[in-house]
C-alpha cells in the first residue's frame, strides 16, 4: 500500500492508515453525552426516587453541566455500569449481584430512550472520510460505545460503510485506554507505528496510541500535551490528505518505532 501525506497545522506526515474515535471527532460528543445521561438520570428517578437522581448527577460529575474530564465523558460503559451499581447499592442495599443486574437493566431502558439516528456530525467529519477513502488510506475506527449505537450513528452520518474496521466495546473486553482496541482495528495490518496516525478527543485516545507509538492528532479547544499528541486542531476539517507517494520517496515523522502492532 502506498503511503500518503497529510498536512495538519504546519506538519507533514506520510501515513498508510487513520484511525479515528467516534464520539467528540465524528460526532457532537457533549450533545450525545448529554442526552445518555439524561435519559439515564429519568431511568433512575422513577426505579429509586429523585434524590437518587440527583446523587447520580453528582456521582457523574453532571452538576450542573457534564465535566469534560468526568465520568459521564471517560468512564468505560462497564465503569459506568459499576458505578450505577453502587448508586444502587446505597439504596437498597441489595445483594451486589442483584446491583449489577439492575444497573445494567437500567442503562439499557435508558440506551431506548436516545435515539440514535438523532445524532449531529462535526463540522467536517463527512467530507474528511470521503477525502481518507478517495486517497485510498486504510480507515479504522475505534469507540468505547455499544457496536448497535455506533452503526446507527455511521448510518445517520451515512458512513455505514466507509470504514475497513469498526471496533466497539462489545467487540474487546478491555477498553480505552488500554491498547486493546486499537490492536483490533490494526489486526492483519503489518505497518511501523509511524504508518498510521490516531485522531482522538480525550486522554483515553492518546493514552491508548502512546503504547503503541502511534501518533496523535488531538481535536480540541485547547493545545493538548501529552507525548503522543503531535498537533491539536478544532476538528477534522485541519487534516489536509495529499497525493500518493512512492516508499523510496518517504521521509517520515521522527518517532520511536520500537513496538510492533
Amino acid at each position: 500500500m502506498r503511503k500518503r501525506r497529510i498536512r495538519v497545522d504546519g506538519l507533514e506526515l506520510t501515513v498508510k492508515g487513520i484511525v479515528l474515535d467516534k464520539d467528540g471527532v465524528l460526532v457532537d460528543q457533549m450533545a450525545l453525552a448529554t442526552a445518555l445521561h439524561q435519559a439515564r438520570r429519568s431511568v433512575i428517578a422513577t426505579a429509586l426516587g429523585t434524590p437518587a437522581a440527583s446523587r447520580y448527577d453528582r456521582l457523574m460529575g453532571a452538576e450542573p453541566f457534564l465535566d469534560p474530564h468526568g465520568p459521564s465523558i471517560l468512564a468505560s460503559l462497564a465503569q459506568a455500569d459499576v458505578l450505577l451499581a453502587g448508586l444502587w447499592y446505597q439504596c437498597r442495599r441489595d445483594p451486589w449481584p442483584e446491583c449489577l443486574r439492575q444497573a445494567a437493566w437500567l442503562m439499557a431502558e435508558a440506551d431506548r430512550l436516545v435515539d440514535g439516528a438523532s445524532v449531529k456530525a462535526l463540522p467536517g467529519a463527512q467530507a474528511f472520510v470521503a477525502r481518507v477513502r478517495a486517497a485510498g488510506l486504510f480507515l479504522g475506527l475505534v469507540t468505547g460505545d455499544h457496536r448497535a449505537r455506533t452503526m446507527a450513528h455511521l448510518r445517520a452520518l451515512q458512513l455505514e460503510t466507509s470504514f475497513d474496521a469498526v471496533v466497539t466495546a462489545d467487540d474487546s473486553v478491555l477498553q480505552k485506554p488500554d491498547s486493546a482496541p486499537l490492536r483490533l482495528v490494526l489486526h492483519g495490518q503489518s505497518w511501523d507505528p509511524g504508518d498510521c496516525v490516531m485522531v482522538g478527543d480525550s486522554c483515553n485516545d492518546w493514552t491508548m496510541a502512546q503504547t503503541l507509538a502511534i501518533p496523535v492528532i488531538a481535536i480540541g479547544s485547547e493545545v493538548i500535551h501529552h507525548p503522543a499528541v503531535i498537533r491539536t486542531v478544532p476538528d477534522l476539517r485541519s487534516i489536509c490528505v495529499t497525493g500518493a507517494i512512492e516508499e523510496d520517496q518517504i521521509v517520515t515523522h521522527t518517532r520511536d518505532a520500537s513496538t510492533t502492532l
